[in-house]
């Protein structure tokens, strides 16, 4: 209860800051919380046998502090430009701007090259005003024949426009530039960190995969899998992925942190021998928070990593848990830290789905446990398929405007190969990276991808097209809410220890 309440005050917070001004926020909670605390002390020291006064004024008092830390947040991370927020509103083709900044993320699209950019001085060249700006991020498009790395600090002359994007307005500044001449370009340093280092580290695997004598469709979807590289897929590949239903897969997700996870405790069962049960868990989350980094800490994988580490730690000191309590502890680690996940649709997306199947598969499960173990994870991982599905549904139809119509049946058949896929997939990269090549195995692993391209090639436009508002949008999801709430109350969950 507690961490839902703390995550709810963050949300909350997060979004005041973006609709008011966050000083007055930050200061009415902050003023909530000495409210609620001197009435906390008087009512103990008055009143000791009113104890529902007490516990009731303790969840405000966490309420309060959860809200002034999502504004004060909110606060610290929006986007700066010299003292405003803002720089020009639309479109204006007369007024041109020097830009200083580096590359933060690329992506290599057809006859364009994508660049996100943090920008560090941008200065009015009409006005010859320097500005020094915080947290304030663009996308940046250059031709093809123009290729930037992760790194690279640039200065270039450019127009910007305003996005329409919410998302990106209010969180990464929402501007967009396009250089066509390469003399308004120029790479005048490198910048090196360890999201830069990571992404130089991916590129490099990349290439080497790329060398390999795998077929094309499995170096693409090997890279998409281990790497979260999906510059090889073409719109319409991944227009037939979301059609069939498993556009996931293709995603570095909790999915495949998992099948990590569980391939690591597989592996390091003789720890168990030597009484290295701790150092076990401790190998586990350092594992995965290399792959969370080396993947681009992108939110659904951040978000499964921290929950596996929050669980392992409690695992480590024999301390109870439940599932939902530490999905909303790590949504609340991500957005104090990046309050701009609240907008993402990844975020969104990654925890209605996590959240839902903790609510859900449980109580929902026909099947005693103890007595049919494996009926009971038949049923198990056709509920995860239904629920997942089901929950999303509100949010996939109202970003994409369609709805997979196979999902039931391309994820009861593709879902249980995956594990066996990543796994070959992850020992074919660490054989490469050696210098060496088993030709059996990128043998299995082309089968294997020919089967997964030829499968859901199947099910091509086989998708509902569907419009959805945004009062729409909130009606499902507090129907969602009150079906979830119902559950929590009926089916208390059980604590886990191990």
């Amino acid at each position: 209860m507690r961490a839902i309440l703390f995550l709810f005050g963050i949300v909350i917070g997060i979004t005041f800051c973006n609709c008011f001004n966050p000083y007055v926020i930050a200061i009415i909670a902050f003023a909530f919380i000495l409210i609620s605390r001197g009435c906390i002390i008087l009512i103990s020291s008055k009143f000791p046998y009113a104890i529902r006064w007490s516990v009731i004024l303790n969840y405000c008092l966490l309420l309060c502090i959860a809200v002034t830390i999502g504004s004060v947040s909110a606060l610290l991370n929006a986007p700066r430009y010299g003292r405003s927020t803002f720089i020009i509103s639309g479109y204006n083709p007369d007024k041109e701007f020097l830009i200083e900044g580096y590359v933060l993320s690329h992506l290599s699209k057809a006859n364009v090259e994508q660049n996100q950019v943090e920008i560090k001085t941008l200065t009015a060249l009409n006005e010859r005003s320097i500005m020094r700006c915080r947290n304030a991020k663009m996308i940046l498009f250059t031709p093809a024949d123009i290729q930037l790395r992760e790194g690279d600090v640039i200065k270039f002359r450019c127009n910007l426009r305003q996005t329409d994007s919410i998302a990106g307005k209010d969180w990464n500044g929402g501007y967009t530039a396009f250089v066509k001449n390469k003399n308004n370009l120029v790479v005048v340093g490198k910048y090196v960190n360890i999201r830069v280092f990571a992404g130089k580290l991916r590129d490099k695997i990349a290439l080497i995969v790329d060398r390999s004598n795998l077929t094309e469709d499995s170096r693409i979807l090997l890279k998409a899998l281990i790497l979260a590289d999906r510059s090889g897929l073409a719109r319409k590949d991944i227009a037939i992925y979301r059609d069939a239903g498993v556009a996931h897969l293709l995603a570095v997700s909790g999915l495949h942190t998992g099948i990590l996870c569980s391939a690591i405790l597989y592996i390091t069962l003789p720890l168990l021998l030597f009484g290295g049960r701790k150092l076990r868990y401790v190998v586990l989350i350092i594992i995965l928070w290399l792959f969370t980094i080396l993947t681009g800490m992108n939110y659904s994988t951040l978000r499964a990593t921290l929950m596996i580490t929050l669980a392992a730690i409690a695992w480590i000191y024999e301390r109870q848990h439940d599932q939902l309590s530490i999905v909303c502890l790590a949504a609340s680690f991500i957005l104090i830290f990046s309050p701009a996940g609240l907008l993402d649709i990844g975020f969104q997306l990654s925890f209605v789905c996590v959240a839902s199947l903790a609510i859900f598969t449980t109580p929902l499960n026909p099947v005693c446990k103890r007595e049919h173990p494996l009926v009971y994870k038949v049923c198990e991982s056709l509920l995860v398929t239904l629920i997942a599905t089901i929950s999303l549904a509100p949010l996939t139809i109202y970003y994409f405007g369609s709805h997979p119509t196979s999902f039931l049946i391309t994820n009861i058949i593709l879902l249980p190969l995956m594990p066996i896929y990543m796994i070959l997939g992850i020992i074919e990269t660490i054989i490469l990276l050696c210098g060496y090549e088993i030709i059996f195995i990128s043998e299995i692993i082309d089968l294997f991808t020919n089967f997964i391209v030829y499968f859901t090639s199947i099910f091509d436009g086989r998708s509902i097209k569907i419009n959805m508002s945004a009062p729409a949008l909130i009606l499902c999801l507090t129907l969602l809410i009150s079906a979830a709430t119902v559950i929590r109350i009926k089916y208390p969950p059980r604590r886990e220890i191990t």
